[in-house]
């Protein structure tokens, strides 16, 4: 399997960096440069190769998130008042996508568009990274930084 596919992508990396999540991760989107002032491109780089703890580095970088790592970060369980019940995370592989939802536990006649709208992306890293996105954006969630 390629490793893009088990890493979100540079577009969800950078929102989840300007949304507050901590920078650690295995991998990282490291900017190769600019070459006659055009961007040349980016690099999927393991932590330990880059310089990424580095306060002064030049380098523009963030954490390419895994699919495992995406799964520490999105909570199991989410709470909306006046709804007593949890809501649980479900992540469905269909034929060309992911999706990734929060249903209702126990009351399975809610909707689970009542809290926060089905995910559906590419890959598995690309659907839990937006549905993160979704829930800092909604402050359904917070992160430590």
């Amino acid at each position: 399997m390629d490793l893009t596919q088990q890493v979100c992508s540079l577009k969800y990396a950078r929102k989840l960096q300007e949304l507050g999540v901590k920078q650690d991760s295995l991998w990282y989107w490291i900017s190769i440069g600019i070459l006659n002032n055009k961007h040349v491109g980016w690099r999927l780089e393991l932590s330990h190769n880059c310089n990424c703890e580095e306060p002064l580095i030049a380098q523009e970088y963030y954490s390419a998130y895994t699919v495992a790592e995406l799964g520490e970060l999105l909570p199991f369980k989410i709470y909306s008042n006046p709804i007593p019940n949890p809501f649980e995370l479900k992540i469905n592989k269909l034929e060309n996508k992911w999706e990734v939802y929060y249903l209702a536990y126990e009351s399975r006649e809610l909707n689970n568009t009542d809290l926060c709208p089905t995910i559906n992306a590419n890959t598995e890293a690309n659907a839990r990274a937006s549905m993160l996105i979704y829930l800092l954006e909604n402050n359904l969630t917070k992160q430590e930084g």
